[in-house]
């Protein structure tokens, strides 16, 4: 979540072009199963950087109860394999239930042979092609689960989660027209009473509807499935492609066209929060940002007709035909609004063939002459849009390489197409970055500027900060320059930095480092030193403050950071660490008008919420507290103490079901921070960052480990 990537800095003499947009990481590459949004405990996850969004397998097959529903099934039936069968000692009976008792204690294979076996005997037996189907699905074999569940909706037609299941299934194999057909069959049908499954389902309709030409309705059933703070980056991403009329499904874009659909997804996402739900609205920003991208114009276009805007579109369609005059709009008259089923279709595959690259050479074209090898000589050479074109060749041909991913990235960074250089890079490190220590170091630093840049501090620092890193004395230059940026909350690159500054941010790195270190003997002193030079310093006040947090030295923290209200009045970050430090204290009272403002500066971010609903609870307002956790889940779903906190609330009101669900999400989430917090190294002091750093919101140590 990037935070307060416009805050000025007077200290500093430059003024910088702000962060727009900060993308996030390549959706849906590589293998495709069915996911849902797990409320969301993200991410999917995926989630990112942020815990955001966490993305898990439906598994249906691992001891789910199921309640078949067949209608119109005839009761009388004969069972002639199943007589000669019995005679020798294996009855249909003994099989299904020696199918049930595997399939419960988890031994699937065997449970698989004797469904299989069952079904041999009574091929009418619903109940068995659907598990056998389901544990084919949850074990990967989409081909096998397809065939089965092919038998279960001959059986039982109006079974809607076998035809979801079925479409599901035939999309992960690419049988895209199919998968259309039954994921829409399922719908008709009505809800399956699983409402996760429901809104994959939805989702992968979307993108079928959007893959043919129906952008509109695929982008309307997305958003239809989320509230409107909570699409999650996968979901921006298909509604990237519907803004853009792409017709495509996100695992056929090409890399280097991922960063503009984000962009897209972003904007789109906006036009669904403001109720507008009109892409014409919210395109002029895409406009500005990218006047002379391909087809954008034809978009615009579209859209505006469709909102009988027809004169503004035939102007935008004529810019287009300027730009492309090549295009098949610009063959027919763009002063006509293309209506013609067949133009449509030509228009629609040419840009298809734009955004999936499909003109470029593919994997097998470079096969012969070892694209992997080619790119490491271009890289070495400088080589970058030559490189760029092989990684793209190599990604393509093995889409689960974290190193070919960060190769990607690092090229794209050298070209200064930075949207994509962060969404390679973070797709690089999600995978696993290979290579020598120097080179995963380097992917690591490059991606922390690319945060940096966004806006998102506390988790650029922790790339920064590696466990191979921890000596400030020895720490390269460009890390510490990089760890300052972060400190004084700079969002930019270390080459907009103007050099009059350059040494206030190197020894903010310093400070940075040292913090980190938790050598707060060394740090201190250095921090009030440089907040004597430079006082009017945004941000200084802020880290020496939430740093006196740390080790518990309230007052003093307390001065430092209403100092930071003084300096930053438009910033929330120092009046939620006023709040956490009050709450820490166990006064709740003074806490709440720190939230309160908080709230004020920054509506839509989520601590705001988390911290006027932590005050709310410790004040007996638990039904206020649940108002305010509530926003902050919907804004931060991947935050394990924001479920924690909604436990308790719904504990103190008696709601019991819920407070439950909220305690395993809580677990859930918070194994997956700890998964996280141990891959990249464990910190003692978020030396940009406090209790609730962008990365999520912590847990303050005083607090129990689970919700009473």
């Amino acid at each position: 979540m990037a935070r307060h990537a416009h805050e000025n800095n007077t200290a500093l003499s430059h003024s910088f072009a702000s962060a727009e947009f900060a993308p996030k990481p390549s959706p849906f590459r590589g293998k495709l199963s069915c996911y849902y949004f797990f409320v969301r405990p993200s991410s999917h996850a995926g989630f990112s950087s942020s815990v955001g969004y966490v993305f898990a397998r439906t598994a249906f097959a691992s001891g789910m109860f199921f309640l078949l529903v067949v209608a119109g099934q005839a009761s009388a039936r004969t069972y002639l394999q199943g007589v000669v069968s019995e005679s020798q000692g294996f009855s249909f009976e003994t099989l299904s239930k020696s199918a049930t008792a595997a399939r419960e204690a988890g031994h699937l294979q065997k449970a698989i042979e004797y469904y299989r076996r069952a079904v041999q005997l009574r091929p009418d037996w619903t109940e068995g092609w659907w598990y056998l189907g389901t544990m084919s699905y949850d074990a990967n074999r989409f081909a096998d689960a397809i065939a089965f569940f092919q038998k279960a909706v001959v059986l039982a037609p109006n079974l809607s989660d076998a035809w979801t299941f079925l479409g599901l299934c035939e999309f992960a194999q690419k049988d895209y027209e199919n998968a259309r057909q039954h994921l829409q069959k399922g719908k008709a049908l009505g809800p399956s009473g699983d409402l996760d499954l429901d809104r994959v389902a939805h989702f992968h309709l979307a993108l079928l509807q959007i893959r043919n030409g129906a952008f509109t309705g695929g982008a309307r059933l997305i958003a239809s499935d989320f509230s409107k703070a909570e699409i999650p980056t996968q979901a921006q991403f298909a509604l990237g492609l519907a803004m853009l009329r792409i017709p495509l499904v996100p695992e056929e874009v090409a890399p280097s066209k991922e960063a503009i659909i984000q962009e897209a997804g972003h904007l789109a996402a906006q036009s669904f929060a403001t109720a507008t739900e009109n892409f014409a609205d919210v395109f002029p920003a895409l406009l500005a940002k990218h006047p002379n991208a391909p087809y954008l114009h034809y978009a615009y276009g579209q859209y505006l007709a469709e909102d009988s805007r027809e004169q503004e579109a035939t102007v935008a369609f004529r810019k287009e035909a300027e730009l492309s005059p090549n295009s098949e709009l610009a063959k027919t008259s763009p002063e006509i609004i293309p209506r013609d089923a067949s133009a449509l279709q030509r228009i629609n595959a040419e840009v298809a063939a734009y955004y999936s690259d499909s003109g470029s050479p593919s994997a097998t074209d470079l096969t012969a002459g070892d694209p992997w090898g080619l790119a490491l000589q271009d890289f070495a050479l400088h080589k970058y849009s030559d490189a760029v074109r092989h990684l793209t060749a190599v990604v393509k041909a093995q889409p689960g390489s974290g190193t070919a991913w960060a190769m990607l990235g690092l090229s794209e960074f050298e070209l200064k197409q930075y949207d994509n250089a962060r969404i390679h890079l973070q797709k690089g490190q999600d995978l696993g970055w290979g290579g020598s220590v120097d080179s995963v170091r380097d992917a690591r630093y490059h991606l922390a500027l690319l945060l940096i840049r966004d806006g998102e501090f506390e988790r650029a620092t922790s790339f920064l900060v590696s466990d191979s890193d921890k000596d400030a004395a020895t720490l390269r230059q460009e890390i510490r320059f990089a760890l300052g940026m972060a400190l004084l909350r700079l969002p930019h690159l270390p080459q907009e930095i103007p050099a009059q500054d350059h040494a206030l941010v190197e020894r903010a790195g310093e400070i940075s480092s040292l913090l980190y270190e938790s050598k707060y003997d060394l740090a201190f002193p250095k921090l009030k030193s440089l907040i004597a030079e430079h006082p009017a310093t945004h941000f200084l006040h802020y880290a020496y403050g939430t740093a006196l947090s740390s080790l518990s030295q309230f007052p003093e923290a307390q001065k430092q950071l209403v100092e930071e209200t003084r300096i930053s009045p438009g910033s929330d970050l120092p009046y939620l660490s006023l709040a956490s430090i009050d709450l820490k204290l166990k006064q709740p009272e003074n806490a709440l008008p720190f939230a309160q403002r908080a709230l004020t500066l920054a509506p839509q971010s989520p601590e705001p919420h988390y911290y006027l609903g932590r005050c709310y609870l410790e004040l007996d307002k638990p039904q206020d507290a649940i108002t305010e956790l509530v926003a902050a889940a919907r804004l931060l779903p991947g935050s394990p103490d924001v479920h924690f906190q909604l436990a308790r609330a719904y504990a103190k009101t008696k709601q019991n079901e819920k407070a439950t669900q909220e305690r395993e999400t809580f677990q859930q989430l918070n194994a997956l921070a700890e998964k996280q917090r141990g891959r990249l190294g464990s910190q003692a002091y978020g030396a940009a960052g406090s209790d609730h750093s962008n990365s999520g919101i912590s847990r303050p140590q005083s607090e129990s480990n689970s919700p009473h």
